[in-house]
């Protein structure tokens, strides 16, 4: 069997707005907390990336940005307001899998 792992896509961006108010619950992100978030998303996936080589499991490169320009408090974003991958997201993460495979 072949195992692949996937990291998880940045939140934000690269370029994150001044504040980002998120949900109906309308949770307020500044820029410092997103860029923050962010960073910590980036060593989750340095983690996970280190932890699938060192299991001899397929990491797929490019999930971190799998999200790009889709990122929470984009106009079209590929997550919930519970940070999860909506359908749009899922489809893009699906995309990272197949060319994975490819």
């Amino acid at each position: 069997a072949r195992v692949l792992a996937l990291g998880y896509p940045q939140l934000f961006g690269a370029l994150p707005p001044s504040r980002c108010l998120v949900g109906s619950t309308r949770l307020m992100f500044t820029h410092t907390s997103m860029s923050w978030i962010d960073t910590e998303v980036g060593r989750l996936d340095s983690t996970i990336q280190s932890a699938a080589a060192a299991e001899h499991i397929t990491y797929v490169r490019g999930s971190i940005s799998a999200f790009a320009g889709h990122e929470l408090c984009s106009r079209r974003p590929y997550l919930d307001t519970a940070f999860d991958p909506n359908r749009l997201g899922q489809s893009a993460l699906a995309v990272q899998l197949v060319r994975a495979l490819a």
